[in-house]
């Protein structure tokens, strides 16, 4: 190594240790100016694909807090879906982690008599917090009445209340909403109950295709209503096997409704009191597999949709709130394969500076930010004030 070499290595070191310290400093374990601490988790989506959407202009409140962040692409897989989150939000290795039965973050909150409100993460159950609020995630088991498909039918059939279960359990609603939708239109959210076993209960969309036909949204059972009666926070998904039917734009507004019903809510419940918050959205990793080609624009649109929420939650945060945002990364086909999930965190204006970030340092990170202490089970990794130290980036 030659002499210059030597000396940019060490002046990268120096840098390194310096803002180890500043990360530590401005962030000492449960003190510091901040107050509260937001976590942005976007489900199927790498680093490659946000800067990508922040280049287009449809996340312009997201570049600018990775602008002002420090982060950068995760160094290793730690599982996909419930397995990630429960790896980064619970701690420890991503084996048989993705239950109830996971030590979540908010959890150690609770039993130090912290307030947390979490939206949707996946496999953390519907009674995760105990002060404050949790919504269940999507599900794929149990996340629905029926299939997860919905159902196409003819008017013939609604008028003879011939309905395929489970909608033949309120044939006179779907009746009376159907004749009163005119084309292309959808009604508002009903509920239906089913108590055929288990009971059950849900809730389904009408929309009317053309004269004669009509389709019947599925029927979401993990679904949460606020003040608001007509708004609910539907984490789960629709099943994207019809996204190539007739059914394609419709396809689209109702996934674009769900996401924007789960922000209005996000940004209704960021009012409340809390310590720490976890906003979590799925629409984006399971739309890129669909339109990431065929319709570029209806994908971009679905990122600005996000953003919007985002920056409402930014704004509304307030300044003394550090933000961490997350993505789980993709390993789906076409533009989604492959991409490389991220960490970013705020809070250290100027400091844009790109290092890979091992998934099993961020539990640790959080639970210092928050002031409680990581499991031994989860000390896989360390604060990032550490990491900082062993993993810079330097040019030789």
């Amino acid at each position: 190594m030659t002499a210059l070499n030597i000396e940019r290595y060490l002046g990268c070191c120096l840098r390194a240790a310096a803002i180890a310290t500043l990360v530590l400093a401005v962030f000492p374990r449960g003190g510091g100016d901040h107050e509260r601490l937001l976590v942005l988790a976007l489900e199927g989506v790498g680093e490659a694909s946000i800067r990508g959407m922040v280049g287009r202009g449809a996340m312009p409140a997201t570049g600018r807090l990775i602008e002002t962040a420090l982060g950068g692409p995760l160094d290793a897989r730690a599982g996909v879906g419930a397995t990630f989150w429960a790896t980064v939000l619970a701690g420890g290795s991503p084996v048989a982690v993705s239950t109830e039965d996971a030590d979540w973050i908010w959890r150690r909150l609770d039993r130090a008599g912290g307030n947390s409100l979490v939206l949707g993460i996946p496999g953390s159950g519907s009674q995760a917090v105990e002060n404050g609020l949790g919504l269940a995630g999507p599900d794929l088991v149990d996340g629905f009445i029926g299939g997860n498909l919905g159902e196409v039918v003819a008017g013939h059939n609604l008028s003879r209340g011939a309905l395929p279960w489970p909608y033949g359990e309120v044939p006179a609603v779907v009746r009376d909403a159907a004749q009163e939708l005119g084309r292309g239109r959808s009604s508002r959210w009903f509920d239906l109950e089913e108590s055929g076993g288990e009971f059950r209960r849900g809730v389904f969309k009408v929309l009317r295709l053309d004269r004669s036909t009509f389709y019947l949204t599925p029927v979401y059972r993990n679904a949460w209503q606020p003040e608001d009666a007509e708004m609910r926070y539907v984490a789960d998904q629709p099943s994207w096997i019809g996204g190539g039917s007739r059914l394609s734009a419709y396809y689209y507004a109702h996934i674009a409704d769900l996401a924007g019903q789960r922000g209005r809510v996000a940004v209704e419940l960021v009012r409340r009191p809390w310590q720490f918050m976890v906003y979590y959205e799925p629409v984006l990793g399971a739309a890129a597999e669909v339109y990431a080609h065929s319709s570029p624009e209806r994908l971009k649109a679905l990122y600005s949709e996000v953003d919007s929420t985002i920056a409402n939650l930014l704004r509304l945060a307030g300044p003394r709130t550090v933000v961490v945002l997350v993505g789980s990364g993709s390993e789906g086909m076409g533009a989604a394969a492959k991409d490389k999930g991220f960490f970013f965190l705020s809070g250290l204006p100027g400091s844009t500076l790109s290092m890979p970030v091992s998934p099993y340092d961020i539990t640790p990170t959080l639970d210092h930010l928050l002031g409680v202490e990581t499991p031994a089970a989860g000390r896989r990794g360390k604060p990032m004030g550490e990491v900082l130290n062993r993993s810079w980036d330097y040019e030789a």
